[in-house]
């Protein structure tokens, strides 16, 4: 009986002794995999931050592409947002003394028979001249006086709307870079 205590007792002993170093093992490897999953999420979110940074150019080009057809798409339906563009444009020269307005030469026929509504816009002591003007190749216009001119070009909107929203992007690239580093 006793051998067979002993027996027992060593059959336990070795038992409890595997079982712990089988719990230490699987704890090892189950730490081991948990590291390895971080390490794959932590690569993921950084490839995702990577591809939208090097997607955001692209996004704002076809985002202004999009836009410019709509724009164009809109004026050219509906003239009357022209001159009321053209009208808001001209309340910010209150003061001054000569408006020279230029227009694409395709739009001056339009804005010349709006003269009498946009006329209003503008100081009553003003003088507004309407002019054709090649450089302004959209339904925009450049209103020119003695301080200076209003470029209010479709284009020229959207080029600087562009250029904002490349700058953002930029901006944001580098703080995502700093905070990748940190």
């Amino acid at each position: 009986k006793a051998a067979q205590e002993a027996e027992n007792r060593g059959f336990q002993a070795g038992y409890d002794k595997g079982l712990a170093e089988a719990e230490r093992a699987i704890r090892e490897q189950y730490a081991g995999m948990i590291a390895e999953a971080q390490d794959v999420l932590q690569q993921a979110h950084s490839l995702k931050r990577q591809i939208i940074r090097e997607a955001e150019p692209f996004l704002v080009e076809l985002s202004i592409a999009v836009a410019e057809k709509i724009v164009d798409r809109q004026l050219t339906v509906t003239r009357e947002w022209i001159v009321d563009m053209v009208r808001k444009l001209l309340s910010r020269t209150q003061g001054h003394r000569t408006i020279t307005l230029c227009v694409s030469p395709k739009q001056f026929e339009l804005v010349q028979n709006a003269r009498e509504e946009l006329i209003h816009a503008v100081d009553s002591q003003a003088e507004l001249v309407i002019v054709p003007d090649a450089g302004v190749k959209d339904q925009g216009c450049i209103i020119r006086t003695a301080f200076g001119s209003i470029d209010g070009r479709i284009d020229t909107q959207l080029k600087e709307l562009k250029n904002a929203l490349l700058q953002i992007a930029a901006q944001n690239e580098g703080l995502s870079s700093e905070n990748e580093n940190s």
